[in-house]
């Protein structure tokens, strides 16, 4: 496995480039021929809506709050973090202030689902999502391609969430640019991180963290199917859980992660 690695990273940079161009084309091209999007009906309407005291919908809130934790957590211990750029600490506060920020966006939202209030579940994702990719393309292609591409990411996931509930009021709704803000790291962070070689360990626990958010997906969708199992929990509550867990793996290797090489193409 060591040795097929190394060839694929010894292919060159043009090669590995036009392979990662390639697979975010062919996701883009398949999706805009596949045509809108629309959100589910009754995507707002989760199977547990029980209340707790005065807090409606309460596990589909409470279940956010290890959201709040992590990123508290990791904001704090960012200056001990083993960073060796300076955008790339930037990013790494990005994602993990748009881990705090989901908390808040996913209560808000959760305590009367409508699709208004969805926008400001949905905007501290993109943020989290857009600064990881960003932090793995700085330490895995270069920190300075990364900064460059950083605002266009961002204006891009902020429009798509706009987009989205636009088109929803339009009676025309689609999700595909919203969706490609988390399909493409998904596919692209795993690319990079068998192309490129780490400057930092523990790089093998991203893969962790795409799984456990796939898993999380996975939840979501069964929402009803897993709170009829005696109406305990739903598989939304269970969504956010394993989400928080899949950032719990993200502060877990900035904890444990210690630095391989330098990059000295940007301080």
């Amino acid at each position: 496995m060591h040795s097929i690695l190394n060839h694929v990273r010894n292919w060159p940079a043009g090669a590995r480039a036009a392979l990662l161009l390639a697979v975010a084309a062919a996701v883009v091209i398949a999706l805009f021929f596949y045509g809108r999007i629309p959100q589910i009906a009754g995507y707002n309407n989760f199977a547990d809506t029980r209340s707790w005291w005065w807090l409606p919908n309460a596990q589909n809130v409470l279940s956010n709050l290890p959201f709040l934790l992590v990123g508290l957590w990791g904001l704090r211990r960012l200056p001990r973090f083993i960073i060796s750029t300076r955008f790339e600490r930037v990013v790494w506060a990005g994602f993990l202030l748009g881990v705090l920020l989901t908390f808040f966006g996913s209560a808000y939202y959760h305590w009367q689902p409508d699709n208004l209030r969805l926008v400001w579940d949905r905007l501290p994702i993109t943020l989290s999502f857009i600064c990881l990719f960003a932090a793995v393309l700085a330490e895995r292609v270069s920190a300075r391609l990364a900064a460059w591409s950083l605002l266009p990411m961002l204006v891009y996931a902020v429009a798509s969430v706009i987009y989205w509930y636009l088109s929803e009021t339009w009676g025309r709704g689609d999700l595909r640019p919203y969706i490609l803000v988390q399909l493409l790291p998904l596919l692209l962070i795993p690319l990079l991180l068998l192309l490129h070689p780490p400057r930092y360990s523990h790089g093998w626990a991203l893969l962790l963290v795409a799984g456990w958010y796939v898993l999380a997906k996975m939840f979501e969708v069964m929402d009803s199917t897993v709170y009829q199992f005696g109406g305990i929990v739903s598989g939304h509550a269970i969504k956010h859980l394993l989400a928080a867990v899949a950032t719990v793996q993200v502060a877990w290797m900035l904890h444990r992660r210690r630095l391989h090489r330098p990059d000295r193409r940007m301080g």
